[in-house]
């Protein structure tokens, strides 16, 4: 049997999927970029079938920010779970959310 593979993100990898969330981030009109951190960490379980579950902060010190970066990573299309032993297993990650200035 095999070891673990971690989940794959539409054949990619949570690189690929770091980029896709970044992308799908509406940033609040409460944000300012000059008020402290830009990067929300998102934590999340990609499941046996491959959903999302358990969205999130870990990391962020503004609540809207934080509300802005786990929506993001909710509108995830399902992934491909990841495998331990050729089981599917459920899987926790952890991205960064960067959120831009103007």
């Amino acid at each position: 049997k095999a070891g673990f593979v971690t989940p794959r993100f539409q054949g990619g990898n949570l690189e690929d999927f770091t980029i896709w969330a970044n992308s799908q981030v509406v940033v609040p009109e409460t944000f300012d970029p000059d008020d402290g951190s830009r990067t929300v960490l998102v934590e999340f379980t990609v499941l046996t079938d491959g959903t999302l579950s358990d969205i999130h902060a870990v990391f962020g010190s503004n609540p809207d920010l934080n509300e802005a970066a786990v929506n993001a990573v909710a509108k995830s299309p399902v992934w491909e779970p990841g495998l331990f032993g050729g089981e599917k297993k459920s899987t926790r990650l952890t991205i960064p959310i960067v959120f831009e200035g103007e």
